[in-house]
């Protein structure tokens, strides 16, 4: 499965739209795209992962029922906010 795809900016992330399969688990393909480590933070569903500067990440995400799904970067909270939208 192709790792969904960004529909709206937000400072630091994106916002991610899942379509069908919901009820199914799924990747995001996260890159860090700052020169500094950052820790990608799903608090809902106890994912954290910490990223390099530069660096991709496959997280895989169990799963999902229709809903929002908050994530952040952890070190950079203020700026670094999204959500996951599974449909």
């Amino acid at each position: 499965m192709d790792p969904p795809t960004g529909d709206r900016a937000v400072p630091g992330w994106s916002q991610w739209r899942l379509g069908d399969p919901w009820g199914k688990p799924t990747f995001l393909a996260v890159t860090n795209l700052d020169s500094t480590p950052e820790e990608f933070e799903m608090l809902q569903l106890a994912i954290e992962k910490v990223i390099s500067g530069g660096a991709k990440a496959m997280i895989r995400v169990r799963p999902l029922g229709p809903g929002r799904y908050a994530f952040m970067g952890e070190f950079h909270q203020d700026t670094a906010q999204g959500v996951l939208v599974s449909e």
